[in-house]
């Protein structure tokens, strides 16, 4: 199963990947950032392909096939924005002068609840630094459930 880790920056993303597959033993693609994230950023630079609502729609088309044919685990990580902002801060990098991390997130939101696909996204807060090994355990949860459902789907 591939797995998708999305989200802003300082949500945790890197740190969990590297984590998720120290603490894991079974075959899996894990991926920092894909077609949401660019979706996200895409609009949120106000980049060509958003636009033109005909490049948005495009670009919503390319993720439903992804999804529809992939059958990807997205884990979306996510903060208040006090925490991102000092976690950015804490790399080195000044939170005012990248992208605005409570906008980023409202259109991760919308995004995700626009998607149909909220059986296929697994949504972790890392406001309270839960355990890189408690957020891996819900990960590997969510994998069992999704594979469960599938197994019954073609039985």
């Amino acid at each position: 199963m591939i797995i998708c880790f999305e989200g802003p920056d300082g949500a945790g993303k890197s740190t969990l990947l590297r984590e998720f597959n120290r603490l894991t033993d079974y075959e899996h693609i894990t991926v920092d950032r894909l077609h949401l994230s660019h979706m996200v950023y895409a609009q949120q630079a106000k980049r060509k392909e958003h636009e033109l609502p005909i490049l948005r729609h495009e670009a919503g088309e390319e993720f439903r096939k992804f999804m529809y044919s992939v059958k990807p685990l997205i884990v979306y990580l996510y903060a208040s924005r006090a925490v991102l902002e000092e976690r950015i801060s804490m790399k080195g990098e000044d939170p005012s002068q990248g992208m605005d991390v409570t906008a980023s997130m409202s259109i991760y939101d919308e995004l995700i609840k626009k998607s149909g696909f909220m059986e296929r996204i697994l949504k972790i807060d890392t406001t309270m630094n839960p355990t890189w090994r408690s957020m891996t355990e819900r990960i590997v949860g969510k994998i069992g459930s999704l594979q469960r459902s599938e197994l019954g789907r073609h039985s």
